[in-house]
C-alpha cells in the first residue's frame, strides 16, 4: 500500500516526489480515495455549534430562572435532572438528522454506536415504519420539561406528577415492546434505547413518592395542549429535516457526477470554440504558462461576479504557478457613468504597472463596493485610452457573452450544467489534460 498525495501540481508517494509514469506503473486498480474537507462545510459546522450553545444556554438560563423562584425538594430535583439526561438521549437517537453531536451520549452510546443505529433505523415491525419509538421518547421527554416548567411555574407541581406517574405507568409495555424488539427481533442492543428505558423506570420510582391522587381538570388540558403542541412542532420539524437530509444526499450525488473528469472531459470537448483574447485583458497567474489558460468575464457591479472573484482566489492560492488566468472587463460606457468608468480604468491601469497591487485592488472593490471609499484609496490620474473597455466590451459580444460571470478555459465552451463553482475541483485533472490543445478554448458560465 502506498500513500499517495498531490500538493502544487506535484505527486508524492510516501513522501517522495515523483512522477505520473512511475505512479501508473505501481498501480494496481485499486485506491482508497481521502479528500481534504471544505473549508466552507467546517465554517458551517462551527456556526452550527455556536447556535447550539446559544440555544443551550438559553434553555438552560430559562430552567434555573424557573427553579429560583420555586424551592424543589431532592425527589423533584432528581426528576427533573433524569428529564434532561432523558432528552439528550433522545436527541441523540436522531443525531444525523439534526446533525447534532453530544460528548457525553457518545461516551455511553460508546462501542455499540453502529448497534444503536440499526435500532434507529429498523422497520422489521410494520407499526414501527409510522411510529418511531426514538420520536416518542423525544416528545415524551419534551412534554415532560415544559409541563414541569410550566407547572413549576404555577406553583402546581402536585398535578403534573400525578399525570406524569400515570403516563410513565403506560410505558411500560413501550419499555418490554423496546427491550424485546432489541433482543428478539433485531438481536443487538442499543445502550442509548436502554438507557432511555432505565431513565423512565427511574422517574416512575420518583413519582411514585410525590404523585398526589388528586387533580384538576385544567392540568389536564394544559398537558394535553402541550403534548399535541410538542408533537405537531416535531412532525412539522422532522418532515423539514427529512426533505433537507434528501436534498443534501442527492446534491452529493450530483456533485459526484459533475466532478468525474472523464464525463467532464467528453462534454467539454464538444462544445463551441472561442476566439482567442490575445490582447485583451488582464493577466495573473503565471504569464508564461500556455497549456492552461482560464479567462474570467467579469463586471464589477455584478454580485454574481463577487462569488467567481472569490473561486478565482481559490484557484490562485494552489495553482498561481501552473496556469495563466485573463481577467476581461465587460463594461458598457454608455451606460456607466464617469466614476464607474473611472474605477474599470483605473484598475486597468494599476495592471499594467504591477499585477499584484491590481488583484489587492480588485479585491478590495469585492470586499467593499463603495465607490466613494475605494477611489478615495486608489485614484490616479488616468493615461491609457479609454476604449480599452470598448475593444474588450466587443471581443465579449463577439462570442456571445451578454452576460457575466463567464469564464473560459483554452477552447471550448462548458456544458451549461457546468458552474465556475465546479472549477476548482476539476483543476488538478485539467493541468494534466494532452487532451485540451493551446488552440481552443472553453468558457463556463
Amino acid at each position: 500500500m502506498y500513500l499517495i498525495e498531490k500538493n502544487d501540481n506535484k505527486i508524492f508517494i510516501d513522501g517522495q516526489v515523483t512522477n505520473l509514469s512511475k505512479l501508473r506503473d505501481i498501480w494496481t486498480g485499486i485506491i482508497i480515495l481521502s479528500e481534504k474537507i471544505d473549508n466552507k462545510k467546517t465554517k458551517d459546522k462551527e456556526d452550527f455549534n455556536w447556535l447550539q450553545i446559544l440555544s443551550g444556554g438559553f434553555i438552560i438560563g430559562f430552567i434555573i430562572f424557573n427553579l429560583l423562584r420555586s424551592s424543589l425538594n431532592m425527589l423533584s430535583i432528581s426528576f427533573l435532572l433524569f428529564n434532561v439526561l432523558g432528552l439528550l438521549f433522545a436527541l441523540r437517537t436522531h443525531r444525523d438528522l439534526l446533525n447534532w453531536e453530544n460528548k457525553l451520549t457518545e461516551k455511553i452510546c460508546g462501542i455499540t454506536k453502529s448497534e444503536c443505529d440499526t435500532i434507529f433505523q429498523s422497520n422489521k415491525w410494520k407499526i414501527l415504519e409510522k411510529i418511531k419509538l426514538n420520536d416518542i421518547s423525544l416528545v415524551l421527554f419534551s412534554t415532560q420539561l415544559l409541563s414541569f416548567l410550566f407547572f413549576n411555574y404555577l406553583g402546581n407541581t402536585e398535578n403534573f406528577y400525578f399525570f406524569f406517574h400515570k403516563f410513565l405507568i403506560a410505558s411500560i409495555p413501550i419499555i418490554i415492546l423496546s427491550i424485546f424488539y432489541q433482543g428478539a427481533i433485531i438481536k443487538q442492543w442499543c445502550a442509548i434505547c436502554l438507557s432511555i428505558s432505565g431513565i423512565l423506570i427511574t422517574q416512575l420510582f420518583i413519582t411514585s413518592f410525590v404523585s398526589n391522587k388528586s387533580y384538576s381538570t385544567n392540568s389536564v388540558f394544559i398537558i394535553i395542549f402541550i403534548l399535541s403542541l410538542v408533537t405537531y412542532i416535531w412532525i412539522l420539524s422532522k418532515k423539514h429535516l427529512l426533505a433537507h437530509q434528501a436534498m443534501k444526499e442527492t446534491l452529493l450525488k450530483l456533485n459526484s457526477f459533475k466532478r468525474n473528469y472523464s464525463l467532464f472531459q467528453n462534454s467539454l470537448l464538444n462544445q463551441k470554440i472561442t476566439t482567442s483574447p490575445i490582447d485583451k485583458g488582464i493577466i495573473i497567474g503565471n504569464n508564461h504558462f500556455d497549456k492552461l489558460e482560464i479567462t474570467l468575464v467579469t463586471n464589477l457591479h455584478c454580485i454574481f461576479c463577487k462569488k467567481a472573484h472569490l473561486i478565482i482566489d481559490d484557484i490562485l492560492a494552489k495553482f498561481k504557478n501552473d496556469l495563466k488566468i485573463r481577467i476581461i472587463f465587460s463594461a458598457d460606457r454608455k451606460k456607466i457613468d464617469k466614476e464607474t468608468e473611472l474605477l474599470y480604468l483605473t484598475l486597468i491601469q494599476i495592471s499594467k504597472r504591477n499585477k499584484k497591487e491590481f488583484y489587492n485592488a480588485l479585491s478590495d472593490w469585492f470586499d467593499d463596493t463603495n465607490l466613494e471609499r475605494w477611489l478615495r484609496k486608489y485614484r490616479e490620474e488616468i493615461t491609457i485610452n479609454p476604449k480599452i473597455l470598448d475593444e474588450d466590451l466587443q471581443w465579449c459580444r463577439a462570442n456571445g457573452f451578454n452576460f457575466t460571470p463567464v469564464m473560459t478555459i483554452n477552447n471550448f465552451t462548458l456544458p451549461t450544467y457546468y458552474q465556475i463553482s465546479d472549477i476548482p475541483y476539476l483543476i488538478s485533472e485539467l493541468l494534466n489534460d494532452d487532451s485540451l490543445k493551446k488552440d481552443k478554448k472553453v468558457h463556463v458560465s
